[in-house]
């Protein structure tokens, strides 16, 4: 073994805590602790393939320590295949730690008071959108034919969706059906998709192009679930066509031009971290998936089209929101509009 060369493991992380560094590998679900300059020198020479043999004896020692833990491997090539093969380190590492038991709830009660249920006015325009009524509450398809309807919509008519048909979507996907009072644990949710304790910390920002939506204004929206509601927060300018340029760049064959409007998803990480602490993130991309399955599914239900996003921008929704990205960060988007026929 002396002769045999190791390297630094791909999926070894070095986190600081107090003046300390902490090695910890995912795939062993080991920590070990650096804490003096020699240590940091040895591992660095692990950069590149080194053997045990060059190392003098306390060396050695620490060596065979981090060869234990998993934060030096064989340098031959073995974590690129197999079963590692697939991961990539900041996967692995985000679904070791949040498969973990979480290590308090509602951490900071005593501390901090909740975050509140609903986020206060912006002072923008509110436009109250009206309560479904006659065709778009009733759906002449069977639950599981919607269900097996179900896909993802890439070309979109010219024709927009109408102000109404618009409101159904959101009034049926995100409404608060109903709010049940705590003083001490603050206020929670009722709505047509599940969220980790009621906690309901998605908010949903709508990016509507001109004659994307007939009947509303083109411009920025924050859709109040509270009071069925759209508080217009900015118009369309450069901002917003950046959003529409980065949803084509993520899902082809997407056209700017075509009749659809962007559902930007972010989340008051507060909120759920308040009581879930260490799992929290792991918790609201959980509510991302079971908001949009409920959006696609009502849009199917209303004759619509959707497609969620993989991917979307870090700094564009602070622009418009004015909310830091730290306190509100977006994590999804899903494009609603009417399908192109073949024949358009």
């Amino acid at each position: 073994m002396k002769d045999k060369k190791f390297v630094v493991s791909r999926f070894a992380t070095l986190v600081w805590s107090d003046g300390k560094g902490i090695l910890v590998s995912p795939v062993t679900a080991r920590s070990i602790e650096l804490a003096e300059d020699n240590q940091f020198v040895l591992l660095s020479r692990f950069r590149k393939p080194l053997a045990l043999s060059s190392l003098g004896p306390e060396d050695r020692y620490l060596a065979a320590v981090l060869i234990a833990g998993g934060l030096l491997v064989a340098a031959d090539g073995r974590e690129e295949r197999g079963e590692l093969q697939a991961w990539e380190p900041h996967d692995l590492n985000f679904h070791v730690l949040c498969r973990r038991r979480r290590k308090t709830e509602f951490r900071l009660r005593g501390t901090r008071a909740p975050e509140p249920l609903f986020v206060p006015r912006t002072g923008g325009t509110l436009l109250r959108l009206a309560r479904p009524r006659g065709e778009a509450t009733r759906c002449s398809r069977p639950f599981w034919d919607v269900l097996e309807a179900r896909s993802s919509t890439r070309e979109f008519s010219r024709v927009g969706l109408s102000l109404p048909v618009l409101s159904a979507l959101l009034f049926f996907s995100a409404r608060s059906r109903g709010i049940s009072r705590d003083k001490e644990l603050g206020d929670t949710d009722h709505r047509n998709y599940p969220s980790g304790g009621g906690r309901y910390p998605l908010e949903i920002r709508l990016v509507v192009p001109p004659k994307a939506c007939v009947g509303l204004r083109a411009g920025v929206y924050h859709y109040r679930p509270k009071e069925h509601a759209l508080e217009r927060t900015a118009g369309f300018g450069a901002v917003a066509e950046k959003f529409l340029e980065r949803a084509c760049a993520s899902s082809p064959p997407l056209e700017a031009e075509r009749g659809w409007l962007l559902l930007a998803i972010s989340a008051r990480i507060a909120r759920t971290s308040w009581k879930y602490d260490s799992i929290a993130y792991s918790v609201i991309l959980k509510e991302v998936g079971c908001l949009m399955q409920t959006l696609y599914l009502a849009a199917v239900a209303l004759g619509l089209g959707a497609c969620a996003l993989g991917s979307g921008p870090l700094d564009l929704l602070p622009r418009v929101t004015r909310v830091d990205a730290l306190l509100e960060p977006q994590v999804g988007e899903i494009v609603i509009g009417r399908p192109r026929l073949s024949w358009q």
